[in-house]
């Protein structure tokens, strides 16, 4: 990968490690913001559960609707917290790659803002 390139591997290191910090920092800010959604996810998704499943009885009315909303809950925590960031980055790269005058913050710019 770094062959023709023309990146040494030094230069290659250096850049990878600071990408790994960015993402760590990221991810601890992140989770630092995001303590209180993420409990009441997580308490929501406790609570649906022995419903949507019929844990402690049956209600054929309201069965659908709570696993509607257990599932509903769980798919949007993980796309939110894993799928979105995702999709910012390959867009944040892929306009870098077709529009070269793209103004790209430096992975310096990233780790200050952040």
């Amino acid at each position: 990968m770094l062959k023709g390139s023309g990146v040494s591997r030094d230069e290659a290191e250096v850049h990878a490690k600071a990408m790994i910090v960015a993402f760590l920092h990221n991810v601890n800010g992140a989770c630092g913001y995001g303590d209180n959604i993420n409990l009441m996810r997580c308490l929501a998704c406790a609570g649906l559960f022995p419903a949507a499943y019929e844990l402690g009885g049956s209600n054929e009315l309201l069965s659908p609707m709570i696993m509607a909303m257990f599932w509903g809950v769980l798919i949007a925590s993980v796309a939110t917290l894993f799928l979105l960031p995702c999709f910012y980055a390959m867009e944040r790269d892929l306009m870098a790659k077709l529009n070269p005058g793209f103004a790209r913050q430096s992975l310096g710019e990233v780790i200050m803002y952040n």
